[in-house]
């Protein structure tokens, strides 16, 4: 078994709970690979490969998930959005470089949220929290709208992930279930297997 390349130590001082590649037209990337992570301290930071930290920020409440927008940073400002990152742990916030935390989403109300997704364009997000609740988000500028709860587990959602061209959705349960959405027609052609004869 192949061993890691390197690990990195004393990134946060309590529980990992979420990582994500940062695209490197963020600002803080500057020519480096960085990573964002969030810790159940409320701390998020951002750091290069060989550990250096480049930023850090405490929400002051715990954090299970971080999904940056999938857009190169600020690239569509012409059109009004901000590039950001929503963290999630006792509720959503919106953090915006330079400028801190923009918005709170307390749909979940007391319910910690697990896993936060952006489809691959950036104009809805998904959240997946205990007691089995999936939502969604639609982004506009300046705020997400909250359109209802997709669907409900019987147990907590551990983990979500959207396809690539955004058909479906995935959740695995603490239920022992995996829930299977179709969200829509995937948004680069039909994906659908046939077999011409």
């Amino acid at each position: 078994m192949p061993l890691p390349l390197d690990f990195l130590y004393d990134v946060h001082h309590g529980i990992i709970r979420d990582i994500v590649f940062l695209h490197d037209s963020w600002p803080w990337a500057k020519g480096y690979r960085v990573i964002m992570s969030v810790a159940a301290d409320g701390i998020c930071k951002v750091c290069t490969l060989d550990g250096r930290t480049l930023h850090t920020a405490d929400v002051n409440y715990s954090l299970n998930s971080v999904a940056p927008t999938p857009e190169a940073y600020n690239s569509t400002v012409d059109d009004g959005f901000s590039s950001l990152v929503m963290l999630g742990g006792e509720h959503a916030s919106a953090y915006i470089p330079d400028c801190g935390i923009q918005e709170e989403l307390k749909e979940s109300g007391q319910v910690p949220i697990w896993k936060l997704r952006y489809t691959s364009n950036g104009g809805q997000l998904f959240s997946a929290c205990e007691e089995g609740v999936v939502r969604r988000y639609r982004r506009w500028p300046d705020h997400h709208e909250f359109l209802g709860e997709l669907y409900r587990h019987n147990g907590d959602v551990e983990d979500m992930d959207i396809s690539p061209f955004d058909e479906y959705l995935v959740t695995a349960s603490k239920d022992r279930s995996v829930g299977v959405v179709r969200l829509g027609s995937p948004n680069h052609g039909a994906s659908e297997y046939g077999e011409l004869t």
